[in-house]
This record gives C-alpha cells, sequence and structure tokens, in this order.
C-alpha cells in the first residue's frame, strides 16, 4: 500500500474505500474495520469532526468509510485498521486535505 492524499471542501460528505485486495489471497475479505483521526498539526483526535462513523464497512476486500466537515485549510490523517476473515490485520493512513474552493 502506498501513502494516499485526497482533498475535499468542509461540506461534503464523501464515502471513501481502502482496498486491500493487492495484500490479501483470493477469497480473504475485510470482516471489521475501525477508522479514526487526528489533525495532521498538532496531533489532537479529530474522529468525530471528520468522520460519520469511528466504524467502517466492509465490501469484499475494502474497508469503507465517510468523511464529513473539517476546517479549511487543515489536513486530517486518517488511520484505516482491517481485520481480514483469515486473522490477518492491516493499517493504511490516508491524508485528507481540507480546502475550501
Amino acid at each position: 500500500m502506498r501513502p494516499r492524499t485526497f482533498r475535499k471542501q468542509p461540506w461534503e460528505e464523501l464515502t471513501k474505500a481502502t482496498d486491500f485486495s493487492e495484500e490479501v489471497p483470493a477469497g480473504v475479505t475485510v470482516s471489521s474495520a475501525t477508522i479514526s483521526a487526528k489533525k495532521k498539526s498538532d496531533g489532537s483526535p479529530a474522529t468525530s469532526d471528520v468522520l460519520a462513523s469511528g466504524t467502517g464497512g466492509t465490501d469484499g476486500q475494502r474497508a469503507t468509510w465517510k468523511v464529513k466537515a473539517g476546517v479549511s485549510g487543515q489536513d486530517y490523517q486518517i488511520t484505516v485498521q482491517a481485520t481480514m476473515s483469515n486473522g490477518d490485520k492491516f493499517e493504511e493512513d490516508v491524508t485528507m486535505e481540507v480546502r475550501e474552493q
């Protein structure tokens, strides 16, 4: 997995997905996902500010999650922790840049 970055405006609410298909064998799926967020500027927690839920959805080999709000000019680190059906655990960090256009 490689670092990912995406940009959104404060009003937008977007469903995102983290795909683990390159990391796991065929037939292995995401059985659960936990999503958290923090401000990149100071590391303070931001899960309730920018995520609809701390629990992600599952869609085969993908963990899904929904972002909301955020402060324009602020960058957030979204951490996706997924447990697979075979017991493997993966973590991926994604940067969300919030910018009013």
